[in-house]
């Protein structure tokens, strides 16, 4: 496992350098493939932005992308995968102190709502010292990470990935009724 620091430059439509994006990746992977979406044509593209620019690459990921029921399934399965993974990944001295393993899990969401907000702050430019160093796509990739990181919490402490996908439903259906209560109450 490997810790790489990346920089990229983020250009403006008219290719004029306006800032950086920052992302540490711990990973055996080529960074460029983990860091940005890239085209799956395999043309051997060099940088991310060579692969970002190629003609095939949205179409091959529409091509290859699973439908909803699909992406259901293989969500769960990748949530008790991972799960799993860092159960028996920590070390020794570690796992002798589940406390600590939960209280891990939990702070990790925090964590990645951080970077989340960095990319927010990255993205409008808010930091006038640093300038525009983030995307929309990274503050997206941000905000998928906090949702995961806070769905791998439940399923540590469920060690069921089908009510850790109950558990989700439930919230969501809790959320949208507390939307239309308001609505309707609103309107009365």
């Amino acid at each position: 496992m490997v810790e790489i620091y990346m920089v990229r430059e983020i250009k403006d439509d008219a290719g004029n350098p306006t800032g950086r994006y920052r992302r540490t990746v711990h990973s055996d992977e080529d960074p460029e493939r983990l860091c940005f979406p890239l085209c799956q044509c395999k043309d051997g593209h060099a940088t991310a932005d060579e692969a970002r620019d190629c003609p095939h690459a949205q179409r091959d990921i529409d091509e290859h992308s699973p439908g909803i029921g699909d992406l259901a399934g293989e969500l769960a399965e990748l949530i008790e995968w991972v799960d799993a993974h860092l159960d028996s990944n920590v070390s020794d001295a570690y796992k002798q102190h589940p406390l600590a393993q939960d209280w891990a899990r939990v702070a990790k969401a925090s964590e990645e709502a951080g970077e989340a907000i960095d990319a927010l702050i990255g993205m409008t430019g808010q930091n006038p010292r640093k300038g525009v160093y983030s995307t929309l796509e990274c503050l997206t990739d941000e905000l998928a990470d906090v949702a995961l990181t806070g769905l791998y919490a439940i399923q540590h402490f469920t060690k069921d990935r089908d009510r850790t996908m109950r558990i989700l439903l439930h919230r969501a259906r809790h959320h949208r009724e507390r939307i239309e209560g308001a609505s309707s109450s609103a309107s009365a």
